[in-house]
């Protein structure tokens, strides 16, 4: 990375990264940490709503670990997950996702109302952008 940053051709280079919260090489080939986006606390309290019913949280990014847990719920169990998903929907992401719109405010009660008829495909959808959306992000310059 070191020797490639100065060959792109511009002053300045910025980069947000998940893995530079573990691993710092990005900041060993010369860049700045500027900022870390932590997430939405409603987005944890969802997490933690989701770990309580044997979610394992490092799968969430795993489509097909989704679709397995998932259809191996009860129709009570699918409800509870629903319940838990309720409390960050909000979230403009989710939101979007849920109600199909590129504009989505003044649609929550569609939302709320959307989510409680989510098939395991949707809710596939939006576990799986929670799970993008819980990820601490580090946001990295680099100057010439």
């Amino acid at each position: 990375v070191r020797e490639t940053l100065p060959l792109a051709g511009t002053p300045y280079i910025e980069m947000v990264a998940v893995m530079a919260k573990y691993n710092p090489f990005a900041e060993k080939a010369g860049m700045t940490k500027i900022a870390e986006s932590r997430p939405d606390p409603r987005l944890i309290r969802v997490a933690e709503a989701l770990a309580a019913q044997g979610f394992n949280l490092h799968l969430l990014g795993s489509r097909r670990y989704l679709r397995t847990r998932l259809e191996s719920l009860t129709p009570e169990e699918l409800e509870r997950v629903r319940r838990a998903l309720s409390t960050g929907i909000t979230h403009p992401k989710l939101m979007k996702k849920l109600t199909r719109k590129k504009i989505i405010f003044g649609y929550r009660k569609e939302g709320f109302d959307r989510l409680k008829e989510t098939d395991v495909d949707e809710l596939v959808d939006l576990i799986f952008i929670l799970g993008i959306l819980l990820q601490t992000k580090v946001y990295l310059l680099w100057t010439l």
